[in-house]
């Protein structure tokens, strides 16, 4: 249920990042026809609270989800030291392990909390993005998909020349 809750709080608040700028363009161009800007404001706010909450729930959720695989590995980690033979003891350092261990499982709840989420957001916002502008305009999505390897490659040319002159 929270891996669940957690994942759809993430879709939701993804397309409320996509729309975000949509909603931005139709309220300039009310300005600029020089209509009143009272339902852009209105759907502007609604999606920023949207936005706000379902962007909450999913932290929170993935945290949760973090907390419980911790719990997990250090349950088995525990179990793990238990079995281990006084010899292995006298070979390595209690407090060394111990401070290892809790470094380690620091790191995989840092993974498991926010580089997934974070991931699975920015994959999601790519490419709801990149389907938005596709209904929008087909021709410029086309134009930028063929463009932008160029310019990254041409970039990447020019910082490989830039590090060797620099030595």
């Amino acid at each position: 249920m929270i891996f669940f809750l957690a994942n759809f709080s993430l879709v939701m608040s993804s397309i409320g990042f996509i729309l975000l700028p949509l909603i931005c363009g139709q309220m300039v161009d009310v300005i600029k026809d020089g209509g009143s800007m009272t339902k852009g404001t209105i759907e502007f706010i609604i999606l920023t609270v949207f936005m706000a909450i379902f962007s909450s729930i999913r932290g929170f959720m993935f945290n949760i989800l973090g907390e419980k695989i911790m719990v997990a590995l250090r349950k088995e980690l525990f179990d793990k030291l238990l079995t281990k033979d006084i010899s292995y003891y006298d070979a390595n350092k209690t407090g060394e392990l111990l401070s290892r261990l809790g470094n380690d499982i620091g790191t995989v709840y840092s993974v498991c909390t926010d580089n997934i989420s974070i991931l699975l957001r920015n994959f999601l916002q790519f490419f709801g993005s990149l389907l938005l502008l596709w209904l929008l305009s087909w021709k410029l999505t086309l134009f930028i998909l063929v463009l932008t390897p160029i310019i990254s490659f041409v970039i990447l040319r020019i910082v490989k020349v830039s590090k060797k002159l620099q030595k």
